[in-house]
């Protein structure tokens, strides 16, 4: 609708993108349909041999800047790589939320648990079932996968539109090189709208402020007295502030590497992404302080919200040891391919085996 059509218009152009035909979007539910996969490569090949370049006045064909091809293996990357994602986050939450559901119903007296309208009214006031139960209803729904041109690297999702995921070609061109890297930026991103960061944020936010303008509304001093506490507040918000979105970014952080292992990406690889984005971010401090001073501060690139950090890279590194594909390559539907089905089958022949000795 309108509303809608704002809002995504306000968003485009944070990242710089003022246009809708730079913009491409796929929907859940594409790239797992084989024939709308083989569909979109037949269309980049297609694309590539219409536009592999411009002809040199010696008759040679120069290749452009950004190849058709690039571009569809960029859309294609994010794409797969988000609906795959996309998937493990919901299933992850409706196992969560049902853990907690079950865990709630055996403590609870038979009273309750008996009576739906009591059961429900009594698991609202459980802040573990609702931080679960909010992550249901965040992850429902059927997604859209936006791949947007733009110098200004960055991925994210917004509340504000929900079941999206946005990914610029800058993200792609400067620091995510592989499926398995794009897997843990988008499985970061994920776990802060399921963790509800952006609504704990929002209403962080909103309550300091509310605090200033009641300091102001009963200073008696005509503002002296609220002055000085206005300068101490102000200190405080951004105390409070950025502590809170240091513990945000671990445990998105922590989240977001399983996730990814749950999907069956490599995650000691995929860390190497932050190791990039560290040594990026740390030789061109001086020019990154420039672009911000040419747009007003208005761009925000994915470094200036998600600083990346050496001992951020440490962490992943470390936690890939634990959060890795191999881990959930015995769980079904999981990540075992041939192995997962050779130890499947073995613990069939052993069970038949078992039964034959017992007869």
């Amino acid at each position: 609708d309108k509303k809608q059509d704002e809002l995504l218009t306000t968003i485009l152009a944070g990242v710089g993108c003022h246009s809708r035909d730079d913009v491409r979007t796929s929907t859940e539910g594409s790239w797992s349909n084989k024939n709308k996969a083989t569909a979109v490569a037949a269309s980049a090949a297609a694309s590539v041999m219409k536009g592999r370049g411009t002809a040199a006045d010696d008759g040679e064909v120069q290749p452009t800047s950004t190849s058709i091809y690039e571009r569809e293996r960029q859309f294609r990357r994010v794409g797969t790589v988000a609906e795959r994602m996309t998937g493990v986050a919901r299933k992850f939450v409706d196992e969560e939320l049902q853990k907690i559901m079950s865990a709630r119903m055996e403590e609870l007296p038979k009273s309750i648990v008996d009576d739906d309208d009591k059961l429900y009214r009594t698991l609202l006031r459980d802040d573990e079932f609702r931080l679960w139960a909010h992550a249901k209803q965040r992850m429902e729904g059927k997604w859209r996968y936006h791949l947007i041109t733009s110098d200004i690297p960055n991925a994210f999702v917004s509340e504000l539109l929900p079941q999206r995921i946005f990914v610029t070609t800058s993200m792609l061109e400067k620091f995510v090189h592989t499926d398995d890297e794009m897997a843990l930026i988008l499985g970061h991103e994920l776990s802060h709208l399921i963790l509800g960061h952006v609504s704990d944020s929002n209403t962080l936010a909103t309550f300091l402020r509310t605090v200033e303008v009641l300091l102001l509304s009963i200073d008696p001093t005509e503002g002296v007295l609220s002055l000085g506490f206005m300068t101490l507040l102000a200190g405080s918000r951004a105390a409070l502030t950025a502590a809170n979105s240091r513990d945000n970014e671990a445990e998105a952080d922590a989240l977001g590497i399983k996730l990814s292992a749950m999907g069956c990406y490599d995650t000691r690889a995929a860390a190497e992404v932050f190791d990039r984005m560290h040594k990026h971010d740390t030789e061109s401090g001086e020019a990154k302080a420039e672009e911000a001073m040419s747009s007003g501060g208005s761009l925000l690139s994915f470094l200036d919200t998600h600083p990346p950090t050496e001992e951020r890279y440490d962490y992943l590194i470390r936690a890939s040891e634990e959060e890795n594909a191999e881990r959930y390559s015995t769980a079904k539907g999981g990540c075992g391919g041939l192995r997962g089905i050779f130890r499947e089958m073995l613990e069939v022949n052993k069970g038949s085996e078992k039964e034959a000795s017992n007869a």
